[in-house]
């Protein structure tokens, strides 16, 4: 049911009175493009045409009362969704520094493509989608050779995603230049599991099940002593299959087409010119190259019952993070929101148009 209130909203006033002044200086232009000189005096052709603006004019200050002493209250029923508890990692390796991933740049007269590295690709999307996290319990922390929590598990309420925000920010290249190399995505489930409260897993069927999302932003290439990753695996796979309702995602990032060189930074942090060396299979000693290896993520992903989502461009990552919070959040309620509909614009632009059809109206009675 429609309630009329008073109409409060000074911008609506404004919006209302400008399109007034057109209406009315329009009108004024019109009848003196119909008036001719005839010994010294004004005269208006068309007696009725006047009188038409003339109720133009009044119809448009009856509405202006009723805009600016009435609005209506419709009630929309929307969906109550079910907080999840979110954990998010973030891949640190040095790895995540090479530079091959695309991002359009609109100079004004065309759009040109440069190269950021994997870490500022994901950090950016991790930024973008904080607002799509409210009242949700999030988990932030990164990792390399080893797991490392950085924000730990709280409410995400106005303050908190600031203050995640501030924490993000602190992750830069420059620190990732100083971790460890490796990728060790075991650390990062056991980490996990170690986060996640003993009701939720199998053994205590009789509490309720609170979704847990995993999100694991990673270039996937295992670096490091493969048997003791191997290990970390197989133990994280273990632990977190004995969690209930828990769903995986593992992010690829990076171009899996072509190897990219990994950059050396200085204290600043910013490229030096060189890149990384190493020895490769046949102990040769040269530039180390880093390839993705979404093959690999993918095997992970089928382990521990979880999703592969390739997001070599970013686009592909900020839609798949907002789809995974969209199925995973179960509708538990509905509530009933009161929306505002005001009159005033609806009716100024109604005037409007009116007034444009002021000579075919004319022209039809004449």
């Amino acid at each position: 049911m429609n309630i009329p209130l008073l109409f409060e909203s000074a911008e609506f006033i404004r919006e209302y009175a400008l399109i007034g002044w057109i209406i009315g200086i329009l009108a004024v232009l019109s009848i003196v493009r119909r008036i001719r000189w005839n010994r010294g005096r004004y005269r208006i052709f068309h007696l009725r045409w006047a009188v038409f603006i003339i109720l133009c004019v009044s119809l448009y200050v009856a509405s202006v009362g009723i805009a600016r002493n009435a609005v209506f209250l419709t009630t929309q029923v929307k969906p109550v969704k079910e907080a999840i508890t979110l954990f998010i990692w973030q891949d640190a390796s040095k790895s995540s520094l090479a530079r091959d991933v695309p991002m359009s740049v609109d100079t004004g007269e065309k759009k040109s493509v440069r190269y950021i590295s994997r870490h500022a690709m994901a950090k950016k999307e991790i930024s973008e989608l904080l607002p799509d996290l409210m009242d949700n319990k999030v988990f932030f922390g990164i990792f390399g050779d080893e797991a490392y929590p950085l924000v730990p598990l709280q409410l995400m309420t106005a303050r908190s995603i600031a203050n995640f925000r501030a924490e993000l920010e602190q992750i830069t290249e420059k620190t990732v230049a100083r971790m460890d190399q490796g990728t060790n995505i075991g650390r990062v489930l056991i980490a996990t599991a170690d986060q996640i409260p003993p009701p939720s897993f199998f053994e205590d069927e009789s509490v309720s099940c609170t979704p847990h999302v995993i999100v694991i932003l990673t270039d996937g290439e295992p670096v490091g002593d493969q048997g003791a990753l191997s290990k970390d695996l197989e133990e994280g796979t273990y632990r977190i299959r004995r969690i209930r309702c828990v769903s995986i995602f593992l992010i690829g990032i990076g171009d899996p087409d072509k190897p990219s060189r990994i950059p050396i930074l200085n204290e600043r942090g910013d490229p030096t010119g060189e890149y990384e060396t190493g020895k490769d299979e046949k102990g040769r000693e040269g530039i180390m190259p880093t390839k993705p290896n979404f093959k690999f993520l993918y095997e992970i992903a089928k382990t521990v019952g979880g999703e592969f989502i390739d997001g070599r461009s970013g686009n592909e990552l900020k839609i798949a993070l907002k789809d995974i919070l969209g199925r995973t959040r179960r509708v538990v309620d509905y509530k009933s929101e009161v929306e505002r509909f005001f009159l005033a614009r609806y009716l100024a632009a109604s005037m409007l148009v009116i007034l444009l059809l002021i000579n075919p109206i004319r022209n039809f009675f004449s």
